[in-house]
């Protein structure tokens, strides 16, 4: 073996110890091994090999002391976060680890197969979000990201814990880079066990409103009023808005053709609405700029165009109300102000009460999907033809295509076979 081989092999074997590139640890050994004037002494090559191989086995001796004196999962994450008040995901874990007798230095095979064993009993209900054992009938749960997001939490803790740095983030809905702190050295545990698990894929549990569905939404809204017979009779506190016609025209078209969520659309204001920023060609009808703040993913997304003539026409519509009703209409003021008081937006509850009122003689919505989110996967399933689906996915709200298309696009038997024949 020749002197360069020798050092590439040296620095190798050294960058296992301390984590550093080969190359730099093959300019430190180059230089090490030479005298004074430069030459390459073998008797110094030699002597480096062999404190790299004594620094490989003073490691591996170092972490089956570290793995003994922190064998359980408890200790395990109150290294990883630091303090030893856990939060709810690690005591979590802890619960299911210790259930099932697995230990942090079990093989592989083992951890990842009681991982697998609670993805399937937290989906079919079997366990609550503290995993401990439903006493009554198991209720499938209707989304899968707080379970997923459990899930990515437990494979960052175990990368560290296997001395590499923490990457990822918890959530996939919040943006929050979290600082993670430096992997120990040496590492609790030898390998990481999750490295090549891969969390099990969510279904679409997002069930789209058919267009008769949405046709007889609208019929009803045209004669919904708050103060009509069959709804809540209008108090003292509704004086100017009882019995005058409600918003659930307006905030259907808008949901049905912008695809927004219904709580992004309750808390827009007038200023947020620009009917003069009309380019003929980009958005002849206007933008509407969303705010960060009422965004479930917390992200701004400015001058969206207005996609229809009806959705403009609601909107002039919405605005000729206001001024007719004597109500604010300056750009901090709601476009939707409550039914009490125009100071707050039409509340959650409300907007659920109207639509739920006007849903009558119609069969329930699949997977128990909320009516109003309906409308949004309804949008993003009549977009399923389009070719540039990341333009697709910014105008509705969506931050990445594979959401748009795995949880919210439906497929419909006469566009499979129209698409497939």
């Amino acid at each position: 073996m020749t002197v360069p081989q020798i050092l590439v092999q040296a620095g190798a074997r050294v960058s296992r110890v301390v984590g550093c590139r080969s190359r730099y640890n093959q300019q430190k050994l180059d230089v090490a091994v030479r005298d004074g004037r430069g030459r390459v002494r073998p008797d110094l090559v030699q002597r480096a090999l062999n404190v790299a191989e004594r620094a490989i086995a003073d490691r591996r001796r170092a972490a089956k002391r570290a793995a003994v004196t922190a064998s359980t999962w408890e200790n395990v994450f109150r290294r990883f976060l630091g303090t030893d008040a856990l939060p709810r995901v690690a005591k979590m874990w802890v619960r299911v680890f210790d259930d099932a007798g697995v230990r942090p230095t079990d093989p592989r095979a083992t951890i990842q197969n009681r991982v697998r064993i609670f993805e399937a009993d937290r989906y079919e209900g079997r366990i609550d979000a503290d995993g401990i054992p439903v006493a009554d009938a198991p209720v499938p749960m209707k989304s899968r990201r707080a379970a997923e997001g459990d899930v990515r939490w437990l494979k960052i803790a175990t990368r560290w814990a296997s001395g590499r740095n923490a990457v990822g983030k918890p959530s996939k809905l919040r943006k929050v880079h979290v600082a993670y702190p430096d992997p120990p050295y040496p590492p609790i545990i030898e390998a990481d066990p999750l490295d090549d698990f891969s969390p099990m894929q969510s279904e679409a549990k997002t069930a789209a409103a058919s267009e008769r569905r949405y046709r007889l939404w609208l019929g009803h809204a045209r004669r919904h009023r708050t103060g009509s017979p069959g709804f809540r009779r209008p108090t003292s506190r509704d004086v100017p808005y009882g019995r005058r016609r409600s918003w659930l025209y307006e905030m259907l078209v808008l949901a049905n053709d912008t695809g927004r969520r219904i709580g992004s659309i309750r808390h827009l204001r007038v200023g947020d609405v620009h009917l003069d920023d009309v380019d003929i060609v980009k958005h002849p009808f206007g933008t509407i700029t969303w705010p960060a703040k009422y965004d479930k993913i917390s992200r701004e997304w400015e001058r969206v165009p207005i996609l229809t003539r009806r959705a403009r026409r609601a909107i002039e519509r919405t605005l000729r109300r206001l001024e007719r009703y004597n109500l604010p209409t300056d750009p901090e003021a709601w476009l939707f102000p409550s039914v009490n008081s125009f100071v707050s937006p039409v509340s959650k509850k409300t907007a659920g009460d109207w639509l739920r009122r006007v849903d009558v003689d119609l069969p329930p919505l699949k997977y128990n999907t909320k009516r109003w989110h309906s409308l949004r996967a309804k949008w993003a399933t009549d977009r399923k033809d389009r070719a540039n689906l990341v333009d697709v996915a910014w105008a509705g709200g969506w931050e990445s295509v594979a959401t748009l298309q795995d949880t919210y696009q439906k497929t419909e038997p006469e566009r499979a076979f129209a698409a497939a024949a």
